[in-house]
C-alpha cells in the first residue's frame, strides 16, 4: 500500500491535467527546490531526506516522474517507482510506467 508520494513534475503536466493538479497539490507537505542544493538526480538525496524527515516506510512510498532520471531516483533510494510518459520507453527502471493520470489515481487506489 502507497501511504506517501514523492514526484517530480515540472508545470507543464499540471498545466496539462489542472484537476489533478489541485487534487496533488492540496496534499503537499513541502516542495523540495535546486535551491535547497540537493545533488541533482538521478541521486536520490532529496528523496531520502524527505524519507528521513517524515519517517516514510519504503514500503509504503512510490516515486512518481516524467523523466527516467527520476524514477532512477526512486530506484536508487530503495522504493517503488512509477514513470508517466505519453510515449512508452522500450526500457525503464520504473516499477510501473503508465501514460495518464487515471491510470495513476488507479494505480494507487488500488494499492491502498
Amino acid at each position: 500500500m502507497y501511504r506517501h508520494v514523492i514526484w517530480d513534475f515540472d508545470g507543464t503536466l499540471f498545466d496539462t491535467y489542472p484537476v489533478m493538479a489541485s487534487v496533488f497539490q492540496q496534499m503537499l507537505r513541502e516542495v523540495v527546490t535546486a535551491e535547497q542544493s540537493f545533488a541533482r538526480k538521478p541521486d536520490p538525496s532529496a528523496i531520502r531526506y524527505l524519507m528521513e524527515k517524515y519517517d516514510l516506510s519504503p514500503a509504503e512510498t512510490i516515486m512518481i516522474g516524467d523523466r527516467e532520471l527520476d524514477v532512477l531516483a526512486g530506484q536508487r533510494a530503495g522504493i517503488d517507482s512509477c514513470l508517466i510518459t505519453e510515449r512508452l520507453p522500450d526500457e525503464t527502471v520504473a516499477t510501473y510506467t503508465i501514460q495518464t493520470f487515471n491510470q495513476l489515481l488507479e494505480l494507487l487506489c488500488a494499492k491502498t
